[in-house]
């Protein structure tokens, strides 16, 4: 959706309520990501929602329950637009664009760059000799990583800065993007790592730190923010969703000879850690085996999908669980 209007007035005259951010308080760069800085921290007026990850605007107040109460006053103006949710209507050269100029971060494609493609020897030759060919395609779908502790993030302010105590798996990065974000110097920013309460890759990115370093640093008071489990579930990446198109060939003997494979991941709204989830997947495809003849492309694409991501595996794990399932029907021609 594009959102015309964030109506923040009766939330800010709400019992409790300190301040509303939204965009227009960030006083530098809005990007966060690891890869790709092309989440922002909060969508502004004109601008055009991605997905459901996205956050509009952030109420400070003296108690949570007063936050919450406050959170459910701000009132948005959107104009809904068709969600695109199926990665290969998106790869169509006439398809919408996920991330068109009024985005945030606009992009020509909605297929990720950079792309994995790898070939050794000759498959078509290698394919044409096997006496057992299997073609098929698999499927995986969109897991969501339901760690025990929900983002969670205390921020105090100190002299010209910010101490931030984060959850995160990658402490460096948030360091280097919440300085980019303050415009402060990176000396500015001090990250004091806390236990994540699970993580298994979805506590890669930025999720609350970024807003939550905003408001201390903005009003000079220690802010902590903690997600409820429905925010955490609506705004952390998923294990993506692929679609793994396999054609195997083995000799009599069940020995492999080739292996064409072609990956499409869906990334969701936001890039993240798509791309090198593919390329995982990707290098992982002909799984623990040997095969002499590989043909491999993999793509990452952008949707109006919940953000997929980093889990336990890294995109690996839908590669070898498609290579597995085609094992099996090979073991069954070849009678072992």
């Amino acid at each position: 959706a594009r959102v015309i209007k964030i109506h923040v007035g009766e939330a800010a005259a709400m019992p409790g309520v300190v301040r509303v951010f939204t965009a227009a308080d960030v006083p530098g760069f809005r990007g966060t990501g690891l890869n790709d800085p092309d989440q922002p921290v909060f969508v502004a007026e004109g601008e055009i929602t991605c997905c459901l990850a996205d956050f509009l605007a952030m109420v400070v107040a003296d108690t949570q329950f007063h936050a919450r109460q406050a959170a459910g006053k701000v009132r948005v103006e959107y104009d809904v637009l068709e969600p695109l949710t199926d990665p290969f209507a998106a790869m169509k050269p006439d398809a919408p664009l996920v991330h068109p100029a009024e985005t945030f971060s606009p992009r020509v494609s909605n297929i990720l760059q950079p792309t994995t493609a790898f070939s050794r020897g000759d498959v078509d030759a290698a394919l044409a000799r096997a006496t057992h060919v299997i073609e098929t395609t698999f499927q995986t779908q969109p897991v969501d990583i339901a760690f025990l502790e929900p983002e969670a993030c205390l921020v105090t302010p100190q002299e010209g800065g910010v101490k931030v105590y984060t959850q995160s798996q990658g402490s460096l990065y948030d360091h280097q993007q919440i300085a980019k974000v303050l415009k402060l110097d990176p000396a500015q920013v001090e990250i004091a790592l806390c236990a994540s309460g699970g993580a298994f890759g979805a506590k890669e990115e930025l999720s609350i730190q970024a807003q939550t370093a905003l408001a201390a640093h903005v009003l000079g008071r220690p802010v902590k923010t903690v997600l409820t489990r429905a925010e955490s579930t609506q705004h952390h990446v998923k294990r993506h969703a692929m679609t793994i198109a396999l054609t195997v060939g083995a000799d009599a003997d069940g020995r492999l000879l080739a292996v064409r494979s072609r990956i499409v991941a869906d990334a969701g709204g936001y890039h993240t850690t798509s791309a090198k989830c593919a390329l995982r997947a990707a290098c992982h495809t002909c799984g623990v085996y040997r095969v002499p003849n590989v043909d491999v492309e993999a793509r990452a694409v952008y949707t109006n999908n919940p953000n997929a991501g980093a889990m336990r595996g890294f995109g690996s794990n839908q590669a070898q669980f498609a290579m597995e399932g085609v094992m099996d029907m090979l073991a069954e021609k070849v009678g072992v």
